[in-house]
């Protein structure tokens, strides 16, 4: 009895993403249908996601995203749901200095730190896409 033998493969697809952000958090959506919720892999990392998304199709979205600035992988979760796959990354801490009128009334020169997400813009997801922005360097001239 002859016959071929077929090997299903995962094929690389590139999908659709998406994000918006808040003062502490980025979401980010992968629209993938059919994400086979028991093999995918999301592994959150300082810099940059490492994403394995098979689907039940026998398709996968697997990429290693550079993120634009850091987040904070601890803190960091994703969802697998019906159409889409939703990553809500914890935006990198910084200290940020809070200087306090209390503290002046009370004639000290305590600062106090805190370590508090820093609510930077990310103009884009990535580190490796163009962002848009105009940099200008020197000043404009005077008319």
């Amino acid at each position: 009895m002859g016959g071929d033998v077929q090997l299903l493969i995962n094929k690389l697809f590139p999908y659709r993403t998406d994000f918006y952000q808040t003062y502490t958090h980025l979401n980010v959506s992968v629209f993938l249908k059919k994400t086979d919720k028991e093999r995918a892999s999301i592994i959150f990392n300082p810099t940059e996601i490492l994403v394995d998304l098979p689907t039940t199709d026998q398709k996968r979205y697997k990429a290693t995203i550079p993120l634009y600035a850091t987040i904070t992988p601890e803190e960091s979760t994703f969802t697998v749901m019906g159409t889409k796959v939703e990553m809500k990354l914890k935006k990198g801490n910084s200290p940020l200095r809070i200087f306090s009128p209390m503290l002046d009334v009370l004639k000290t020169n305590m600062t106090i730190c805190l370590l508090l997400a820093d609510g930077t813009s990310w103009p884009t997801l990535r580190n490796d896409e163009a962002t848009g922005e105009i940099i200008q360097i020197g000043n404009a001239p005077r008319v």
